[in-house]
């Protein structure tokens, strides 16, 4: 799956020291848009929307994150409480 670039450099933001400089996932979701541009942000707003429409089972949103440029993997399985968590933040 060819993932758009905003997508690409927020997944990126998901690196293997992640929890060293956020007390908690929730914190480092909460903090990442910080560090998108505004054209970014937007563009992974629509991205989110997509995800989260139920047009996607929870094993092709794993998919998806796996294939992504994160570095952390995301247990629990529950991705799209995790894309939903995160579409809220970037508003």
């Amino acid at each position: 799956m060819n993932l758009p670039e905003a997508f690409a450099s927020y997944s990126r933001l998901f690196h293997q020291d992640l929890l060293k400089i956020y007390p908690s996932l929730d914190d480092a979701v909460r903090q990442a848009p910080n560090f998108l541009t505004r054209d970014q942000v937007e563009s992974l707003k629509t991205y989110l929307d997509e995800l989260t429409s139920g047009r996607y089972s929870n094993a092709e949103l794993q998919e998806i994150w796996n294939s992504s440029k994160a570095q952390l993997y995301i247990s629990g399985g529950s991705m799209i409480e995790f894309f939903r968590k995160a579409r809220a933040y970037l508003n």
